[in-house]
């Protein structure tokens, strides 16, 4: 349990639109359904190398939705991929990438069509943000998958000019939101980037401990720990 609080911040990649999986292994586990045979050590290598330059390159635009943000990253996947001969340079590889970036954005619309309910009831008791290492267009994202109703502020760090793990983009949310750290509770899937810099602030918080990509520690303080975001109603009950 937690103590009561007004506040909730939530992490947007890998915990409202995928349910605490990380999105590296919800892509690793949609190229092997396309038909690609890749080793684990590759797939990272080609992954690392999209998310970097989509966080160093104007690739994506403010108005680009979440399915033109995978058909990005995954053109970036590509060309690295292909560059480094880790996929075949062919049409099939496209019309494969084409397939994951279906399957993914399929996965996340349903994810937040299902938390969708959850948060507009929790919005009727708690001040709600959004805090998110995101590319400039989280507002179309939201826009796209009907979320943008319900957040009383977005922090994202594309438009804030700090990432996570950095505790100063929780700052903002809580200056936003006119609430001290004690008063409110963090709620993410990345004990890195969520939970480690909220703690640091002296905000509660709640892991989302889904598949993650790194090795689990547990002997590190976590605060509270869900499976699903579904107990977060049974939790700060």
């Amino acid at each position: 349990m937690i103590p009561p609080v007004k506040g909730l911040l939530f992490d947007f990649g890998g915990t409202l639109d995928t349910n605490g999986t990380h999105w590296g292994i919800v892509l690793q586990e949609a190229y092997r359904k396309a038909g690609f045979v890749i080793d684990e050590k590759s797939f990272r290598e080609m992954y690392v190398q999209g998310e970097r330059q989509l966080a160093a390159q104007p690739v994506i635009a403010p108005k680009d939705t979440f399915d033109l943000v995978l058909q990005k990253k995954l053109a970036l996947e590509r060309n690295y991929g292909v560059e480094h001969g880790l996929l075949p340079d062919t049409s099939e590889t496209d019309r494969r990438l084409a397939l994951i970036a279906e399957m993914c954005y399929t996965l996340a619309l349903q994810n937040t069509a299902r938390i969708h309910p959850l948060l507009t009831k929790l919005k009727e008791k708690y001040a709600i943000a959004l805090v998110s290492n995101f590319y400039g267009n989280l507002p179309a994202v939201l826009d796209d998958f009907g979320l943008n109703d319900c957040f009383e502020t977005v922090v994202e760090s594309a438009r804030a000019g700090v990432r996570k793990p950095d505790p100063a983009i929780f700052g903002l949310a809580l200056k936003a939101l006119h609430l001290p750290a004690e008063a409110c509770a963090v709620v993410g899937d990345s004990y890195k980037n969520d939970i480690a810099p909220a703690r640091a602030l002296g905000i509660n918080t709640i892991w989302l401990k889904g598949r993650g990509w790194e090795p689990d520690d547990d002997n590190r303080p976590v605060g509270s720990i869900i499976t699903d975001l579904t107990e977060l109603a049974s939790l700060l009950a």
